[in-house]
């Protein structure tokens, strides 16, 4: 019977033990940061088509349940930009977040009709990203261009948008880039394409969006590749794989500055994932065309 009795203390005080120290490890856990995780990317989209010149297009596509948005892109009909009746261009105006769970991307029909248009939202079980947003005046002067940026007020920026007016005949601009500007900051670039003197310039600005949060480091990946003609002819740059223990989460894309207007220069139409690859496409407007396009793709846990 004493046998027994010191076994079963000797149990008791191990069992108090193993509590106690647990007991003194729990608050070691929760006071380590948890920086948002990886975890599966689910990739949903939505299609319009707009029917004339001067039309709208907008698409919004939404995570599914349970998710939230941590990026967006989207793709149009390769442009051929020129004269009637061969000439179409679907002019991307607006790429944001909406909400938390949908990412909504608009275009007007600048020129032909029939072009369609895709958005991409990318998603992932978190909580919601913090927002920012900057605007600037783009010149009154044909083909002037401006550059927006904004930074995040805390964390890393993951991903980020853009808006500018509805694109008419008579006051348009051209979204050139959208794309990390730091570790905690996005910048766009727009470049005014009309009006065509002597009609006055009408008002146009560029707003930028940053989707920001508290994660682990952001690597980048990018490509370069020349858009040269003919008219038309579209060009993609695919960067490399991302470093290893880490996958692609988002991207962005920048063109130079349109100097000439939609002569020979390059327009991007497609910014998204294919694959584990965060590709930009984008086409020449002239036989003379002689630009680049580059592609960047964000890499995280």
């Amino acid at each position: 019977m004493v046998l027994r009795r010191r076994t079963a203390i000797r149990i008791a005080a191990a069992v108090a033990a193993i509590a106690a120290l647990s007991v003194a490890a729990a608050p070691a856990q929760a006071q380590k940061p948890k920086p948002i995780g990886g975890g599966k990317l689910f990739t949903e989209t939505a299609t319009a088509t707009p029917v004339a010149t001067n039309q709208i297009a907008s698409a919004t596509a939404e995570c599914p349940a349970k998710t939230k948005a941590v990026a967006g892109g989207y793709a149009t009909t390769p442009p051929f930009i020129g004269t009637p009746p061969s000439a179409h261009y679907l002019d991307v105006y607006e790429s944001q977040m909406i909400g938390n769970d949908q990412w909504r991307v608009s275009a007007v029909q600048y020129q032909g009709s029939f072009d369609s248009l895709t958005t991409y939202v990318y998603c992932q079980t978190r909580k919601a990203l913090a927002s920012e947003s900057s605007t600037v005046l783009l010149p009154s002067a044909l083909h002037g261009a401006s550059e927006g940026e904004v930074a995040c007020d805390g964390g890393k920026v993951l991903s980020g948008g853009f808006l500018t007016e509805p694109p008419s005949q008579t006051n348009a601009s051209v979204v050139t880039a959208s794309h990390r500007a730091s570790k905690s900051s996005w910048a766009a670039a727009a470049t005014r394409i009309e009006p065509q003197p002597p009609i006055p310039a009408g008002p146009q600005t560029l707003t930028v969006f940053a989707y920001c949060a508290k994660v682990g480091a952001i690597k980048q990946r990018t490509q370069t590749v020349s858009v040269v003609g003919p008219t038309g002819a579209s060009h993609k740059a695919t960067p490399r794989s991302c470093q290893k223990q880490t996958k692609p989460r988002s991207g962005g894309f920048a063109v130079p500055h349109l100097t000439t207007g939609l002569t020979n220069s390059a327009v991007v139409h497609e910014t998204r994932f294919v694959g584990k690859r965060w590709i930009a496409s984008a086409s020449a407007t002239g036989n003379a065309t002689g630009s680049t396009l580059t592609s960047f793709q964000y890499c995280r846990t």
